[in-house]
């Protein structure tokens, strides 16, 4: 007996897959760069570390931009920001994800525009922890 299942692509057409087929994810013609699909196949493959907590991945990820992002306990309760200041990066990623530019961002939050592009790098790095 052939099990199968119906799944809507993102164009909005309809495609049947049989579980027999259901294997190794191949890539499909989509509409998306060859890129993401490609990063969302390596990041499929990877195990999934459910023992690391936002502490060691804040971390990690700290380690990875060479000190410049600082997390202390001492300021803002551990909450990551750039060395030297105390500006949270969620605040620079919430403006970005608002709308504003790296160059109004760095104005407003009178900073240099390197800045505001270490603190998309660190958000990226956690994300992809």
């Amino acid at each position: 007996m052939k099990v199968s299942q119906r799944l809507i692509c993102p164009l909005g057409q309809r495609e049947e897959i049989h579980r027999a087929d259901l294997g190794p994810r191949k890539l499909r013609d989509h509409k998306l760069p060859l890129a993401w699909l490609e990063a969302r196949e390596r990041l499929a493959a990877r195990p999934f570390d459910d023992t690391q907590t936002i502490g060691q991945a804040f971390d990690r990820a700290i380690t990875k931009l060479s000190n410049k992002v600082s997390r202390d306990t001492r300021k803002l309760r551990g909450v990551p920001c750039l060395a030297g200041t105390r500006i949270p990066l969620y605040q620079i990623c919430g403006m970005i994800a608002e709308g504003m530019s790296v160059k109004r961002v760095a104005q407003t939050l009178s900073m240099s525009e390197d800045q505001v592009k270490i603190a998309l790098r660190f958000a990226s790095i956690v994300l992809e922890q």
